[in-house]
């Protein structure tokens, strides 16, 4: 497989991360995932969300423009900065209850078997 840089995206359970790292495999150059860069990490994770700047900085950083690598997931609204730089735009779709199904299972094994993330999810904080 030739190397590049990619950009994997879709909706939230669609195998995103799953498809980024096994490419990023197969074409031996590194993967990073949006998540890294949006979210700080805390317990429980996916509570409070980088500054803009911050994580621009880090993603601009995790990307060079002259080197191959996968990233997976979202970059709407706040990577535009390095879309530039994206070879090819693999766009994930999944039917939407396979998706849904995928989602509550994740959640359940972050977060316990009793949670219903749909009904129990907060707005997350920002930190400026």
């Amino acid at each position: 497989m030739t190397a590049g840089r990619i950009h994997v995206v879709g909706a939230s359970g669609s195998g995103t991360t799953t498809l980024g790292a096994a490419l990023a495999q197969a074409m031996g150059v590194p993967h990073q995932d949006s998540d890294h860069f949006f979210w700080l990490p805390t317990d429980p994770p996916f509570t409070t969300q980088r500054s803009q700047e911050e994580r621009v900085a880090m993603l601009k950083a995790a990307l060079p423009a002259d080197e191959s690598w996968v990233i997976s997931g979202s970059l709407l609204s706040w990577g535009r900065e390095v879309e530039d730089r994206f070879d090819l735009i693999v766009f994930l779709y999944l039917d939407p209850e396979i998706r849904m199904a995928r989602s509550i299972a994740r959640e359940q094994a972050r977060f316990g078997a009793g949670s219903r993330p749909a009904a129990t999810c907060t707005r997350p904080t920002r930190r400026s």
